[in-house]
């Protein structure tokens, strides 16, 4: 299963308390906070950990959304409820130029109505793997 840096499958209000000491407030559907410090990031990779540092600065203020999360592969930043976020295979897997010929090959992720990221938090990079099984196949 993919490192991320909360629960997948709990929703998530996300307020910012603006308290100055780096920990936002991750709410749960069942109104149970959990109190998560940056530094308690320090398992991830370097990309992980800047990950979590970028999207602490633009955190939304308020409504449901599924969080941000480190997949060990991408970034994926906090996501508004009943939403498919995308990005492009290029962006994702830059270690294969040859997907930016590909602009329509996305990896994607759903965030719920209920603020959970759908499938257990699964990304959906079969669009992307399939351009490189093809690619590196005819070489």
């Amino acid at each position: 299963m993919a490192a991320t840096t909360e629960d997948d499958t709990q929703p998530h209000l996300l307020t910012n308390n603006n308290n100055n000491n780096n920990t936002t407030n991750l709410t749960s559907g069942g109104g149970g906070g959990v109190d998560t410090d940056l530094l308690s990031f320090h398992h991830l990779p370097p990309e992980g950990q800047q990950c979590m540092e970028d999207f602490w600065n633009s955190l939304p203020l308020d409504g449901v959304w599924c969080n941000a999360t480190w997949d060990s592969l991408h970034c994926w930043e906090a996501t508004k409820e009943d939403v498919v976020i995308t990005k492009a295979c290029g962006d994702v897997f830059k270690d294969y130029p040859t997907l930016n010929q590909y602009p329509h090959a996305v990896a994607s992720r759903e965030c719920g109505k209920d603020g959970v990221w759908s499938l257990g938090g699964w990304t959906n990079y079969s669009q992307c793997l399939n351009v490189i099984d093809t690619h590196v196949s005819t070489i």
